[in-house]
């Protein structure tokens, strides 16, 4: 992969764990949080990859599939982030009551 290709990748991923993040919010609670996020956001990037298909066409394969990939590796990270977000605010919680105490 060129450098272009890369530095779009991964801008790519970092679009698709904003779009994983509000998902995974908007949906709530459940028991597989980053297969359902994967899912979704690798189902919206498979939607985006037809539509450009149909329009443009120009897009080797092997690129569209990397496409669709970025878009479910950010729907993982997207939870990942959401967790450790969430562990950061326990901590500082826990910091907050210790120095009360």
């Amino acid at each position: 992969l060129s450098l272009h290709i890369l530095v779009r990748k991964v801008y790519s991923i970092v679009a698709f764990t904003i779009v994983g993040f509000l998902a995974h919010r908007a949906f709530g609670p459940t028991a597989q949080p980053a297969f359902r996020a994967a899912t979704i956001v690798g189902a919206y990037s498979l939607g985006i990859e037809f539509a450009q298909r149909l329009l443009v066409g120009i897009e080797p394969a092997y690129e569209r599939v990397l496409d669709v990939g970025c878009g479910a590796l950010g729907g993982w990270l997207a939870i990942l982030a959401d967790r450790a977000m969430n562990s950061n605010a326990r901590i500082t919680v826990m910091l907050r009551v210790s120095r009360k105490l």
